[in-house]
């Protein structure tokens, strides 16, 4: 009988409850909307994924049955915001929808390794997973649904099959050419592309993204700014905030920003 192997870490941050913090929130509600064929009406999948129509009630798990409102989504925010960890949380909860085919990526494989990849994995239940392949860097779990996890440092590495979506982990460094290649495969499932970013000026990911939500206000995009002070660990706790406006006192504008 093969052995079921666990990723590092599995499942470390499960009892660490995650505070309100309004951007993260309104992401979460605005990733879960989506809109009956039949009935015309809109509604927001459950903690499941499952999207159940409060008129016809039939309920609907793809993005085929039940199209998303929202397919493209950015987080731009300050280090240590929370955006990488909202971005982890979506994913998991993603996962819960059976078969469903992931993607999670950075720019580099030791961003990956170090910090986008730990981060999601800290958050998936032990008894989700149906094994860890460690050469392949892919989760499989037993709902059918699985991982991969890929450095987008070759742009061509963004081309595979059909994904139910995938993570764009500090996108603006990406190399624009990695989403032009993998954006198709998202086509076949209606897949949505989640980017979370620190900012670094009126970059590729500025314009695919956010532009297009917040001053377009293109159809299908969504997007929120924010900074470190927003995440509620920074807010609440005065040694924390007097760090931050140290720095902002005693740093360059650009490295402040960065």
């Amino acid at each position: 009988m093969p052995v079921r192997r666990l990723p590092p870490g599995c499942g470390l941050d499960l009892d660490k409850p995650l505070k309100h913090n309004p951007f993260q929130a309104a992401f979460m509600e605005a990733r879960r909307m989506r809109f009956c064929l039949k009935c015309r009406l809109g509604g927001r999948t459950g903690g499941d994924g499952r999207f159940t129509c409060t008129q016809c009630q039939t309920t609907y798990i793809t993005n085929l049955a039940a199209p998303r409102l929202y397919q493209y989504f950015m987080l731009r925010a300050g280090r240590r915001s929370g955006k990488s960890l909202i971005g982890a949380h979506a994913v998991r909860e993603e996962l819960l929808v059976p078969n469903s085919h992931w993607w999670v990526s950075s720019d580099s494989f030791e961003r990956l390794h170090d910090a986008t990849m730990p981060t999601l994995i800290r958050l998936i239940p032990p008894d989700w997973v149906k094994n860890w392949s460690e050469d392949h860097k892919q989760l499989d779990l037993i709902n059918g649904s699985m991982v991969q996890f890929r450095s987008l440092h070759e742009p061509e590495r963004g081309r595979g099959q059909g994904i139910s979506g995938i993570w764009l982990d500090e996108a603006a460094f990406i190399d624009e050419r990695a989403w032009i290649v993998a954006r198709p495969s998202l086509a076949e499932n209606a897949g949505i592309a989640i980017a979370t970013t620190s900012p670094a000026g009126f970059d590729w990911s500025y314009h695919t993204f956010l532009k297009k939500a917040l001053i377009d206000k293109e159809p299908g995009y969504w997007a929120a700014r924010f900074k470190t002070i927003d995440n509620p660990l920074f807010r609440e706790n005065e040694t924390l905030r007097r760090e931050i406006e140290n720095a902002r006192r005693t740093m360059s504008p650009e490295a402040f920003a960065a």
